[in-house]
């Protein structure tokens, strides 16, 4: 049993989807957010899971899902790294291309 993950390395692993198809493949290199110390009289402390975590960016497409993203009449856009002048000029652009009040930040992080 593994007690941290911490410099590990996902190897090449098909990620399916409920029905059995595998729709992305990912590999690379693990980032864990928790840390796990022991001292030698036995004492321990432990932050966050060590023992999860993320691949970033370690995922490839395969075949396409699918959706009813271009029938929809309306999207939210949730922004990575929120900012009110990104999500402002984003809703700005977004109006001049499709007309006015189409799109409205909401906050930092949201676009209606």
């Amino acid at each position: 049993d593994a007690k941290s993950l911490r410099g590990g390395t996902l190897l090449l692993t098909p990620l399916r989807g409920i029905d059995g198809e595998v729709y992305a493949i990912a590999q690379g290199n693990v980032v864990v957010g928790g840390l796990s110390a022991e001292g030698r009289s036995g004492s321990k402390v432990e932050v966050n899971t060590p023992t999860a975590g993320r691949v970033p960016n370690g995922a490839t497409l395969e075949r396409e899902i699918k959706t009813d993203f271009n029938q929809r009449d309306e999207i939210t856009l949730n922004l990575r790294k929120p900012s009110f002048t990104t999500a402002k000029n984003i809703a700005r652009e977004i109006n001049n291309t499709f007309g006015p009040n189409v799109a409205v930040a909401i906050n930092k992080a949201r676009i209606d």
